[in-house]
């Protein structure tokens, strides 16, 4: 939700060379989540859902179903 912490990644995600192999999908996670993501299923999907998150579970289970087989799922 940060615009601070989206501008910081993507300065990252270039200059590790990720450029289109990498998206930020920035916004609220269950809204994201709940919808199909183009491109995927994904290798890696980092989810950094607020801390104060009641149902990190479900989050948990929506950000799983995005991930492909022998992916991983990193959970901030």
């Amino acid at each position: 939700a940060d615009p601070r912490a989206r501008v910081l990644i993507a300065r990252n995600r270039a200059r590790i060379g990720a450029g289109e192999r990498c998206m930020i999908l920035p916004g609220d996670a269950r809204r994201t989540l709940a919808a199909p993501i183009d491109g995927g299923p994904f290798d890696i999907v980092f989810l950094d859902p607020p801390y104060d998150d009641q149902d990190l579970e479900a989050l948990v289970a929506a950000a799983a179903a995005h991930r492909a087989a022998g992916g991983m799922l990193v959970l901030e």
